[in-house]
Parts: C-alpha cells; sequence; structure tokens
C-alpha cells in the first residue's frame, strides 16, 4: 500500500472528473518491500548478463559502438520501427531496451483517446507463433492514442521478431491492407 502526499494547491491542480487531468503514477509501486526486492535481484541478473558479454547482439543491430560510447539500442529492430513509423494510422514509433511505443493517429490524441484500447484489443486476438511451436498473445496496455508493448531483457530475438510481425500484420488490417 502506497500514498500521494501533497498540499492543497498540488492536489486541487490535479482535482478534476477528466483522466488527461489526473495525477495517474504518483503512488504506482513506490517502495513496495516486495517490489524492492524483485528489483535488486532483477539488477544482480542483469549485471551477470551483461559482465558475460550479454546483450552484444542487441546493440550490434543498432550500429552501437561497443567501445564504451553507448547510444539508444532495443530488443525491437530498427527495421521494424523506421516500417511502422510510415504507416498513415500511425504517428510515429520508437523503441528503447525493452519498450516499444507506437503513437496511432487520433484527433482525440491525449489519455481520453480510444484508438489505443482498440488496436490492443484487437491484437490480443492475434496469435503470435514461434518456431518450436510456442504460441501466445500480446497483452498490453495503452495511455491514450499511444501504445507500449515490452519484452522483457531474457526475451529471445526469434520471439521478438515474431512479435514485430504480428504488431505490423494487426497495423495493416487497421488500414485495410492485407495483412
Amino acid at each position: 500500500m502506497s500514498t500521494t502526499l501533497a498540499s492543497a494547491s498540488i492536489f486541487n491542480a490535479f482535482l478534476s472528473d477528466k483522466k488527461v487531468d489526473a495525477l495517474l503514477h504518483g503512488h504506482s509501486y513506490t517502495a513496495n518491500p516486495i517490489g524492492c526486492s524483485v528489483a535488486l535481484e532483477s539488477i544482480k541478473m542483469v549485471e551477470r548478463h551483461l559482465a558475460a558479454g550479454g546483450f552484444e547482439q542487441e546493440k550490434e543491430a543498432w550500429k552501437v559502438s561497443h567501445l564504451g560510447e553507448e547510444g539508444r539500442w532495443s530488443f525491437w529492430s530498427a527495421d521494424f520501427i523506421e516500417r511502422v513509423s510510415n504507416y498513415k494510422t500511425v504517428k510515429g514509433s520508437m523503441a528503447m531496451g525493452t519498450v516499444l511505443a507506437i503513437e496511432l493517429e487520433d484527433t482525440n490524441a491525449d489519455y481520453g483517446s480510444l484508438v489505443g484500447r482498440d488496436f490492443l484489443d484487437a491484437l490480443k486476438k492475434e496469435t503470435v507463433s514461434v518456431a518450436g511451436g510456442e504460441e501466445f498473445q500480446i497483452h498490453s496496455r495503452p495511455l491514450g492514442n499511444v501504445i507500449y508493448i515490452m519484452t522483457s531483457l531474457f526475451t529471445k530475438p526469434a520471439v521478438v521478431r515474431a512479435m514485430e510481425e504480428v504488431v505490423e500484420k494487426r497495423i495493416k488490417v487497421a488500414e485495410g491492407m492485407s495483412g
């Protein structure tokens, strides 16, 4: 459990019946002891993975220097990001690390938009198939007209490529193109 404390003037700045005015993440998981313990173990796992040369394949795919000069890289492919950004129903897309964000075109482009929700509802009906018989659906949550999809730090590249195919197929369907 947590709480967010604020002065009356700050509280009143967020007081509204509209979701777009709300302080949506003021208390999300803050200092939760179990969450902190899991986060600490996750950091240790990532440090071990990095010490063993982890994430080099992903960095290489984004042409990030191996000489200590870090640039932005992602588990999502740069080619996928570029292709997706060029669809007429997509205002823009970006990826960093495990996070993919696609901003969908909408005249009501704020938290009140339902375009992201509708897209993700349709996406949940698609099956991602990976070599070896693994199948699953992509579950995520939108923030208005922006959809965010995350992998884990240890998601295999073949799984991410299969997810990319399904996301792009769904965008094509939304545009009236064959998937």
